[in-house]
């Protein structure tokens, strides 16, 4: 059974909503492909306990949630992409 208590206004107010880490991770890489128009490349590289698979992974969800055909190519430990 969950608990309640009632609370101010002034308190539901001030606090800020809960943040999806996918949901902003989603929205960070969507932000990378709207970062780069035609005839432009853009370059990922993975951070520190990220693998390739995953940025490129990330990459096509954000595009298709965005409806977005991109292209994404694999060299060496990067990840280049463009429209």
């Amino acid at each position: 059974m969950p608990g309640f208590r009632r609370v101010s206004r002034e308190e539901t107010s001030s606090r800020r909503p809960a943040v999806n880490p996918a949901l902003a991770r989603l929205k960070q890489y969507q932000g990378y492909i709207k970062k780069v128009t035609a005839g432009e490349t853009g370059r990922l590289t993975p951070g520190k306990g990220e693998t390739l698979a995953a940025v490129r992974r990330r990459l096509g969800a954000a595009a298709k949630a965005l409806g977005v055909q991109l292209n994404v190519k694999r060299v060496g430990d990067r990840v280049f992409f463009w429209r």
